[in-house]
């Protein structure tokens, strides 16, 4: 019985260590590319973003909704990265950050 006990915490070890790992990963995908919008990264970026626009199909067909806690300051940041010159969210810019950092976690 104290083995499996003891297998068990192992395994809820090796998870949680995984998580923060995957965290920081997060974190760590996020931060650069918030710094490549003060690098001219950011331009490239929004070149993949409208290319990708105008050639899709209604979001509905492609993405499922989910709702998720993000920290204040790097929702902060990410409003900052996806406003134009005037100030106003472009839209749709949110979902192809996220999507596109969440890619190259995954895809590691």
């Amino acid at each position: 019985m104290e083995q499996s006990m003891q297998k068990s915490y192992k395994l809820l070890q090796q998870n949680q260590t995984m998580q923060l790992k995957l965290i920081e990963e997060q974190r760590s995908l996020i931060s650069e590319l918030i710094s490549a919008s003060s690098q001219n990264n950011f331009e490239s970026l929004l070149e993949q973003f409208y290319d990708r626009k105008v050639r899709q199909q209604r979001i509905e067909d492609t993405h499922s909704k989910r709702t998720f806690y993000i920290e204040n300051e790097l929702l902060l940041k990410l409003d900052k990265l996806c406003q134009d010159e005037q100030g106003k969210q472009i839209n749709g810019m949110k979902t192809f950050i996220l999507n596109k950092s969440l890619k190259i976690i995954l895809e590691e």
